[in-house]
């Protein structure tokens, strides 16, 4: 069964009323708390939450959402914000979420679609694989090159969603800071334990 919905670690945040009442006019904000996230395949990331009236909204996109009041928007356009926010839609309907303690409370520089950078701090990660082994396998959560979104708190004021591959996190204990890496390549091997040596001719 897909897990469709999952509990996140809770956020404070104001939600952006244009969301609300579908009016892009009102500039607005609500008060409230992220706590939950809804994961479809195909479809951007869908979080939930609780308004300071007690109501319980779902489905948002990420881009509904603030983390203070005085923000900074990347661009105007609502759908090019939201591009920028998460890079692609998700490849499965089951995820999982996990708080990796070793990067909890990193400085993180995130590298958008503009090849600009916004900078934040780690919060959690929502990864999504393929969980029904006995229906036909929907989306590409299996595939090598599937990605993780790693949910970050930005300073500019929104939260995004980003894979590894556009995150540098900081680490003063270990990394020596702003050292650009090198230009890795993915690995595509299919490793196996069950290796069988066979007579070479």
């Amino acid at each position: 069964m897909p897990t469709l919905n999952a509990n996140i670690p809770y956020q404070e945040a104001w939600v952006r009323n244009s969301f609300l009442f579908s009016d892009w006019e009102n500039k607005e904000l609500t008060k409230c708390y992220i706590f939950g996230v809804k994961t479809v395949l195909n479809k951007p990331l869908l979080f939930h939450c609780q308004l300071e009236n007690g109501v319980v909204w779902f489905s948002l996109p990420i881009h509904a959402f603030v983390h203070k009041q005085e923000f900074e928007k990347p661009c105007e356009n609502e759908d090019e914000l939201l591009s920028l926010l998460q890079y692609w839609n998700m490849q499965s309907s089951d995820s999982s979420i996990t708080v990796f303690s070793y990067l909890q409370g990193y400085k993180v520089d995130c590298y958008n679609r503009n090849k600009e950078l916004m900078r934040g701090e780690y919060l959690f990660t929502i990864d999504d694989y393929y969980a029904d082994n006995n229906s036909l396998p929907l989306g590409y959560s299996n595939d090598a090159d599937k990605k993780c979104f790693h949910i970050i708190k930005l300073e500019n004021g929104f939260f995004c969603a980003y894979p590894n591959n556009y995150l540098k996190f900081h680490n003063l204990n270990f990394c020596e800071p702003y050292n650009d890496p090198p230009k890795y390549k993915r690995n595509s091997w299919n490793w196996t334990c069950e290796y069988i040596k066979t007579e070479e001719k």
